[in-house]
C-alpha cells in the first residue's frame, strides 16, 4: 500500500471516529447529592410530616429534570403536600400517589449549577407501638438512588417531651434530648439504604380506627340516590295504576283463554287457558282425549294423551287455530311443550282483548322501552364499578352503582306497568269471583260427597283449573279426599287405551283416572322439563300418573 492510500484511509477513519469522542464529551453528565436534610415531625395522631431538602451538585453537563420515588420504605398512607425550589422555579410536576408509594417528577430551568429542592409529604397513621413503647421504624433512605448521597442530616421531632428513648443505629446520633433526635451520616453509596429505629415510652395510642375506603362515601351516596329513585318509581307507578271501572263486556262471551289472559296478564300461567279450551272442546264433542297407558318402572304406569279430532263444525277462529295446531303434533304433551304451537292463539286472544278495550294498548311498548333502558344503564353502571379502581377516581364507583340501581328501577317499572285497562281490571275481578265460587263449591263437596265432587270436577274442569291456587300441590290435597270415592262414571270425552297393559279399565282407581288425564296435560304447561312427577295413585305404584 503506498503512502497516499494510507493517509486517505487514516483521514477517513478519523472523520468517522472523531464525532463519537466529541459527542461523548458533549453529552456526558455527572452529578451527586451534596446535601440531604430530612426532618420527620411526629404528630399527636401518629402521623409523620416529612420534609426533605435535596441539594443536587451538577458536576458535568446541564440538567432540567428530577424525580423522587418512595415505594419500599415501610411508610404507608402517603400523601403529597408540596414541592418548592430554592432559588429556582418548578416548571412542571407530576405526582403519582398510590397508598404506600409516592412518585414525584418535576422539571426546572436548565442549569449546570447546583439546584436545591424542598419536598414535603405525609405518612398517615404509621407510628406503631409494642410493650408500652411507641416505635418509629422505616427506611429513611431507601435503595434506588442513582448516585452517592453526602452530608445527610436526619432530624426527628416528637410531639411532646418523651422518655426512655432508644435509637438505632446509635453510632450516628449527633444530638439527643427529650424533644428530638438528630443523626448525621457523612455519605451513602449509590443504591444504599438507611433504616432508623427509635423507641420511646408510649405517649400515643396506635390502635387507629379502621379507615374507610375512598370508595365508601361514593358508594353510599350512589346507593341512597339509587334506592330513592327505585322508591320514587314504585310509588309513581302505583299512583298511576288504573282504577277499576265498570265494564260492559259480558263475561259469558269471553272464552277460557281470554279469561286466563285477564287473570294472569303477566304470568306464564295464562297458558292454562289453552288446557281449559281443550277440555271445553272435548266436552262439546269436537275432540276426544285418548289416554294411552303403558308400564313404567317398578310397577308404575305412564301415560300420554293423544287427541282424536271428531268435528270441526261451528268452531270460532280461536278454536279452529287450536285444532289446527293439535293436528301437527303426535300427542298433547308435545303440543303443550312447544310455545310456538299456541303462539298464534295467544296473539289472537291478546289482540281481541285489546279490541274490546280490556288491555292497556301502550303497556307492551312501555315495558320494552323500560327493559332496554334498564339493560343499558345496568351495563354502564357495572362498567363504572369495575373501572373505578383503575381510573383513580372513586366517584366513578358511586356513579356506576347509581346507574346500576337506576337500571334495576327500570326493570321494576317494567314489571309494574299495568297490562289491563280500567275495564280490564273490573273484568278480571269478576272472573276471579266466578272462579272462587266454583272452587268453593267443589271443595265443599269434597268433604261431604266425594262421588259428586268428582262429577263436578269433570263438569267444571275448565273453570277449576283456571283458579290461581290450582297448582300441583293443591291437586295432591284434592286427591287424598277423592280417594274416598267408591264409584265414578268416566266422562264420554275421555278414552283409555290399555292395550299395552294386562289390566282393564275397571282395575283403575278413580284417582288414577284423574292422575292420568290431568298430570299428562295441565301441569305440563308450567314444566320446562315437560314431565310431571306424581306420587302413585292408590294401587298404581310409585310414580303413577307421570307423563312421558
Amino acid at each position: 500500500m503506498d503512502n497516499k492510500k494510507f493517509i486517505y484511509i487514516f483521514i477517513l477513519l478519523a472523520i468517522l471516529i472523531l464525532p463519537l469522542f466529541i459527542s461523548q464529551n458533549v453529552y456526558a453528565k455527572e452529578y451527586e447529592i451534596s446535601n440531604y436534610d430530612i426532618n420527620i415531625e411526629v404528630t399527636k395522631n401518629g402521623d409523620y410530616l416529612i420534609t426533605e431538602k435535596i441539594t443536587y451538585n451538577f458536576l458535568e453537563g446541564k440538567f432540567s429534570n428530577a424525580y423522587r420515588e418512595i415505594s419500599n420504605s415501610g411508610l404507608k398512607n402517603l400523601e403529597f403536600i408540596s414541592l418548592d425550589g430554592v432559588f429556582t422555579s418548578i416548571k412542571n410536576k407530576r405526582v403519582e400517589e398510590n397508598g404506600n408509594s409516592l412518585k414525584v417528577n418535576w422539571s426546572y430551568p436548565e442549569t449546570d449549577k447546583n439546584a436545591e429542592f424542598i419536598l414535603k409529604y405525609r405518612s398517615n397513621k404509621v407510628l406503631s407501638s409494642k410493650e408500652n413503647k411507641n416505635i418509629i421504624d422505616f427506611k429513611v433512605i431507601e435503595g434506588g438512588w442513582e448516585v452517592p448521597l453526602k452530608n445527610i442530616d436526619i432530624n426527628i421531632d416528637f410531639p411532646q417531651r418523651v422518655s426512655g428513648i432508644l435509637v438505632a443505629p446509635k453510632k450516628d446520633i449527633e444530638t439527643q434530648d427529650a424533644s428530638a433526635v438528630k443523626l448525621h451520616i457523612d455519605s451513602l453509596s449509590a443504591n444504599e439504604s438507611y433504616n432508623i429505629s427509635i423507641k420511646f415510652d408510649k405517649i400515643i395510642d396506635t390502635n387507629y380506627p379502621e379507615e374507610k375506603s375512598p370508595y365508601f362515601w361514593p358508594l353510599i351516596i350512589g346507593t341512597i340516590l339509587g334506592i330513592a329513585v327505585i322508591i320514587f318509581t314504585i310509588v309513581k307507578e302505583y299512583q298511576n295504576k288504573p282504577v277499576s271501572k265498570r265494564s260492559d263486556i259480558e263475561l259469558s262471551k269471553l272464552n277460557y283463554l281470554e279469561m286466563a289472559n285477564l287473570c294472569y296478564p303477566k304470568s306464564g300461567e295464562k297458558r292454562k287457558g289453552i288446557i281449559s279450551e281443550i277440555f271445553s272442546l272435548a266436552q262439546r264433542g269436537k275432540i276426544k282425549l285418548i289416554s294411552k297407558l303403558d308400564s313404567g318402572f317398578f310397577g308404575s304406569k305412564k301415560a300420554e294423551i293423544k287427541v282424536d279430532i271428531l268435528s270441526e263444525e261451528g268452531l270460532n277462529e280461536l278454536e279452529q287455530e287450536i285444532i289446527n295446531s293439535l293436528k301437527e303434533e303426535d300427542n298433547l304433551k308435545e303440543f303443550l311443550q312447544k310455545p310456538k304451537a299456541s303462539k298464534k292463539a295467544m296473539d289472537m286472544t291478546r289482540q281481541n282483548l285489546k279490541d274490546l278495550g280490556l288491555f292497556n294498548n301502550k303497556a307492551g311498548q312501555t315495558r320494552i322501552t323500560d327493559i332496554y333502558l334498564g339493560v343499558l344503564t345496568s351495563i354502564l353502571g357495572i362498567a363504572g364499578i369495575i373501572l373505578a379502581p383503575f381510573s383513580g377516581y372513586p366517584s366513578i364507583s358511586g356513579i356506576g352503582l347509581f346507574l346500576l340501581l337506576l337500571g334495576i328501577g327500570r326493570f321494576i317499572k317494567s314489571a309494574l306497568v299495568p297490562m289491563l285497562s280500567s275495564e280490564g281490571l273490573d273484568s278480571q275481578q269478576s272472573i276471579e269471583n266466578i272462579l272462587d265460587k266454583k272452587k268453593e263449591e267443589f271443595e265443599k263437596l269434597l268433604d261431604k260427597n266425594p262421588n259428586k265432587a268428582i262429577e263436578l270436577f269433570f263438569d267444571e274442569i275448565s273453570y277449576i283449573i283456571l283458579h290461581k291456587k290450582f297448582r300441583q300441590g293443591k291437586f295432591k290435597k284434592y286427591k287424598k279426599k277423592l280417594k274416598r270415592a267408591d264409584k265414578f262414571e268416566k266422562p264420554q270425552w275421555i278414552e283409555f287405551d290399555m292395550s299395552d297393559l294386562d289390566e282393564t279399565l275397571d282395575a283403575l282407581e278413580v284417582v288414577e283416572i284423574i292422575d292420568y288425564v290431568l298430570l299428562s296435560t295441565i301441569f305440563i304447561v308450567n314444566s320446562t322439563a315437560g314431565t310431571t312427577g306424581a306420587t302413585g295413585a292408590g294401587g298404581g305404584g310409585a310414580g303413577g300418573g307421570g307423563a312421558s
